[in-house]
Order: structure tokens, then sequence, then C-alpha cells
């Protein structure tokens, strides 16, 4: 209850809107624009203030966010950073091109489609570009696309590709498939269908 009410405050304040938008402009670790300024005095970091709830002498809470900001994004390209052996979002572009044929692989490289919520972290693309640059060949084109909403690019493309029942019809199990033999046509991300 308390994070919602938190959450809730957070989306009407203008206060609270002020600061999200500052936090979003700070750039991704390693990226080439300045690193954000930070000082040993916690009273200059960004702060918003809270009604207090219960237990809360003053009356008000007040939040404090310095490398917070650029903690949750920097993640998905170094999750070792917060004990994760997972690999990051680098790493799996080139695991992922890296089992495709060796005469496709330069290809894959020049079409990458980037999707999801985080795609709209602001430098993401960017950062993921000059990432893939560095590790991949020099003459390897790269191409990072992204649609205007990519939260929801994996849905339409799927609701799309399978509005084909032919096509729905052959990737699909039914339940009674499944329970037998498991993913039995070798496909990661088959359908079950009644």
């Amino acid at each position: 209850f308390q994070r919602a009410a938190l959450l809730s405050y957070f989306s009407r304040s203008p206060q609270a809107n002020r600061s999200a938008r500052a936090c979003a402009r700070v750039p991704f670790p390693g990226s080439d624009r300045a690193p954000p300024q930070t000082s040993s005095d916690p009273s200059l970091a960004p702060s918003q203030d809270f009604p207090g709830g219960k237990g809360c002498e003053e009356g008000r809470q007040t939040l404090r966010l310095c490398t917070e900001c650029i903690a949750v994004p920097e993640v998905l390209f170094r999750p070792q950073d917060v004990g994760s052996t997972e690999c990051g979002i680098v790493e799996l572009v080139q695991r992922s091109v890296s089992l495709l044929p060796r005469e496709f692989q330069p290809f894959a490289c020049g079409e990458i489609l980037l999707v999801g919520g985080t795609a709209k972290f602001p430098g993401m693309r960017e950062r993921l570009w000059k990432d893939l640059r560095s590790i991949l060949p020099q003459h390897w084109p790269i191409n990072i696309y992204m649609e205007d909403d990519p939260q929801f690019s994996v849905w339409r493309g799927a609701s799309f590709s399978y509005s084909d029942r032919a096509l729905f019809n052959l990737n699909a199990l039914t339940r009674q498939q499944f329970e037998e033999s498991g993913n039995a046509k070798g496909q990661a991300a088959n359908a079950i269908f009644e």
C-alpha cells in the first residue's frame, strides 16, 4: 500500500515529474557525454519530498537520488554490477549473432531491432551501437532499429505473424503433445494450443 501511494503521489506531483525528467536525462556511464556531477555533500543531491506517513516525525520524507538514476539502465549492460552472472545486452547480441552461419553474421548486425519498454531509456540505442561497434569487426554494418512505441513491438510482430493460421499450426503444440514430449519441435518459443 505504501509503495502504491508513493507511486501515485510521484506520478501526480509536478515537482516529482520535474525530478523524474531530470533523472531521465542522465547519460549512461561510458557514453561520450560528460558524467553527472556528484558531490560528497548529500544536501546537493537531487531530492524529492513526500508527505509523511505513520512513524514520520516531521510530517514529510525526503528521497535523495544520486547514482540511482543511472544504476538501473546500466544493469542491462553490466549485470555483474549487481551480482548477476547473466550476460549483458551487448554480449547477448554478440552470442546470438555467433550462432548464425558465418556468412550471415554481418547481415544480422545490420538488422537489429530494439524492443521492449527499456528501449525507451534515453541513450539506450546509441549506447548499444557504441558498445557493439567496439567489439564487432569494423567492416560489419551495425544498424539498430526501434519503433516509436517499442514496448509493444514483440506483441505486434507475433500477432501479425500468427494471424496466418498455417504458420501458427506449424509452430503450435497441443497441451497433450507438450505434456507427452515437452518441446518436441525443438522451437524455443512454441505456443500451446488446445
